[in-house]
């Protein structure tokens, strides 16, 4: 199948203009619709599941980066037309699901944002739901996620929720943490195909203890900065590292001293009834 590359170039060399402002025109509308969502219901604040970086690597936690988030506005840069898309039918996947969660009287939270009263961050479980006939008044928190067929099929090949999708396995071990809901299900569907399957697992206080801490540390810092201006140390070498530039406190960060940073200041600090609005309910 034909990339957009190649569709523009056929379109261009068969004199097919229309068509190739077309596929513009229609690229424009995902661009639009995230300008939109960005404009009308900006996210602020800390979500919980940005705790769960990894320890070590490229892409390991920067406190320096959620310390500035809590004070300084962010620049977030929208992402391409074809990543758009991508997220855009990951997206409707999870409103199908949650809604015959909810159409079935299974769910009793759809999509519910939760502030911490400890930390400050906020979580919104994709589902919590109860199954009456299989398991009584047990609740579930149900973490849904969208894969292609290539990974979902190495996904059930593995056969453990850890390592068959550890984003989710990490993000539901949270929710369950910080809901006291010590059940959860992983439930992984191939985009392709449109199969899915699940994974049940418990709370391990074990596992999530180190992120856990990871809480309690930003706390501390966030005192710290208000009080002595003072920040932790960056993770990125320069300001033209690949992560650097993809972080939205890059601008606020690799500033000379903390008066430059003034222009970007929050009026207020976070909203602290922010809500998740990573699916919006018509019935809302």
């Amino acid at each position: 199948m034909p990339n957009e590359g190649d569709q523009l170039l056929n379109a261009m060399l068969s004199g097919d203009m229309f068509s190739m402002k077309l596929q513009k025109v229609l690229n424009q509308m995902f661009v639009d619709d995230a300008k939109q969502k960005a404009q009308n219901d900006p996210r602020e604040g800390l979500h919980a599941s940005s705790i769960l970086a990894p320890f070590t690597g490229v892409t390991r936690l920067c406190f320096r980066e959620h310390v500035l988030n809590k004070f300084y506005l962010p620049i977030h840069d929208l992402l391409a037309p074809d990543t758009l898309r991508t997220f855009l039918v990951g997206w409707y996947l999870h409103l199908m699901w949650q809604r015959l969660f909810k159409q079935s009287g299974y769910a009793v939270e759809v999509e519910k944002t939760r502030i911490d009263e400890k930390w400050g961050v906020y979580h919104t479980p994709d589902v919590i739901a109860r199954f009456p006939h299989l398991s009584g008044n047990h609740l579930y928190i149900i973490e849904i996620k969208t894969m292609n067929a290539r990974s979902f099929e190495k996904a059930v090949e593995l056969s453990d929720p850890r390592r068959s999708h550890e984003g989710a396995f990490k993000q539901a071990q949270l929710y369950m943490y910080l809901t006291n809901v010590p059940e959860a299900v992983i439930l992984l569907h191939n985009k392709n195909t449109s199969e899915f399957v699940t994974f049940t697992i418990q709370l391990d206080k074990v596992f999530i203890q180190p992120y856990i801490d990871r809480l309690d540390i930003l706390v501390q810092l966030y005192e710290r900065y208000a009080q002595e201006r003072r920040l932790p140390k960056r993770v990125c070498e320069h300001s033209d590292t690949p992560r650097a530039k993809r972080c939205p406190m890059r601008d606020v960060c690799w500033v000379a001293n903390d008066a430059e940073r003034q222009t970007c200041l929050r009026g207020t600090l976070v909203n602290p009834t922010q809500r998740n609005v990573s699916l919006t309910h018509e019935e809302e």
